[in-house]
């Protein structure tokens, strides 16, 4: 069961799916996800880097209950243990996109069919011009207005 969300080099995933990502491979990424647990012990998200080795664990206050749960808050951990912390844009944070691939089928946080279904009503409307910029909400936004979803 291969589980995910990849982008380039990166993987993003619920931390309840981790394993299933792919992003345990090894102790060292083990202990770095426990020891970034200090900084962030509420995180519900992943994001792994294959490319750099970075881990990043991110808090979503909305990501059960929105089609494009928020960033809130992102704790970064380098290969050389550098740990830095960012916050959300209250004026345009960040979104994700595509939650269900975060997730298994079996998840219960929300309706893994909708979600899912909510994706291809809107996919292939976007151009190649808003795919790199609909993570942030403004953009995102206007986006809906033009493709007439809610």
């Amino acid at each position: 069961m291969a589980l995910g969300k990849r982008v380039g080099s990166k993987i993003y995933v619920h931390k309840k799916y981790m394993k299933y990502a792919g992003i345990i491979l090894d102790w060292d990424i083990y202990y770095q996800i426990v020891t970034l647990d200090r900084y962030l012990p509420n995180f519900n998200c992943i994001r792994y880097d294959r490319k750099t080795n970075e881990i990043a664990l991110q808090y979503s206050k909305d990501f059960d209950t929105s089609d494009e749960p928020e960033v809130t808050e992102t704790v970064f951990i380098n290969e050389n243990g550098m740990v830095r912390t960012t916050k959300a844009n209250p004026d345009n944070p960040q979104i994700w996109h595509r939650k269900e691939l975060w997730v298994g089928t079996d998840y219960k946080g929300f309706n893994y069919q909708k979600a899912a279904e909510r994706t291809t009503s809107y996919v292939d409307k976007l151009t190649a011009y808003d795919k790199p910029r609909i993570g942030y909400l403004k953009y995102w936004n206007e986006v809906k207005k033009r493709i007439g979803i809610k």
